[in-house]
């Protein structure tokens, strides 16, 4: 499972969904940024398909001037620096890994697990994971995980552009800004899902960004 973010320049909220892999459609991946007096580097959560959750983050311009600075001044990425500005910019790599909250999670956020679970059975997606692990058992309900993370991460989406229609966002931030929905990897289907969630053009540098890797 996989992790799924939010960002912006300046600041932007970051919506964190824990996914399914999609395989062959991986493109770049989020790679660890962490130089010595540098921007602490990324962790990952292992969730599983049926219980997804949303993760609050956010990147901002002057943790993009930080972090390319640190480029120029020190050699201690374990992965390496970023290649360019934009990758500072968009990738959750080089965000501040802070995790304002993380909805749905069942020691964070154990009242919003506990209504995922129902949102979950209600919907009759519900399984219990295989007690054997081999991969024909996790073929057999793979079916109900894709349709979990699919209708989670759309419900993700309808709702950062209910947020946007609301006026909510404009309101918290005094403009508008993108809502990003991501995980470590990125793909089409993370742009295509980012657009829904905003409107028309307002999140168009990471969309492309993503599209262009």
């Amino acid at each position: 499972m996989k992790n799924k973010e939010i960002t912006w320049p300046w600041l932007s909220p970051t919506i964190s969904t824990r996914q399914q892999p999609k395989g062959s459609q991986r493109s770049r991946r989020a790679r660890p940024a962490t130089p010595t007096q540098c921007p602490s580097r990324s962790t990952t959560k292992t969730m599983t398909p049926a219980s997804p959750a949303v993760t609050i983050g956010y990147n901002t311009e002057s943790r993009v001037r930080q972090i390319m600075a640190c480029q120029r001044g020190f050699s201690l990425f374990p992965a390496g620096p970023p290649s360019d500005e934009a990758e500072a910019r968009w990738n959750y790599a080089f965000w501040p890994q802070d995790e304002l909250a993380v909805i749905g999670d069942s020691t964070r956020d154990p009242a919003g697990a506990r209504l995922r679970e129902a949102w979950i059975k209600d919907h009759g997606w519900w399984y219990s994971e295989p007690e054997n692990n081999t991969n024909q058992d996790w073929e057999a309900i793979r079916p109900l995980a894709d349709q979990i993370t699919r209708r989670f991460v759309t419900t993700c989406a309808q709702t950062a552009s209910q947020l946007h229609a609301d006026g909510l966002i404009r309101k918290t931030f005094g403009r508008t800004i993108p809502v990003l929905i991501h995980e470590l990897e990125y793909y089409g289907e993370i742009a295509d899902q980012t657009e829904i969630a905003n409107p028309a053009g307002i999140a168009a540098d990471f969309t492309n960004w993503v599209r262009n890797q």
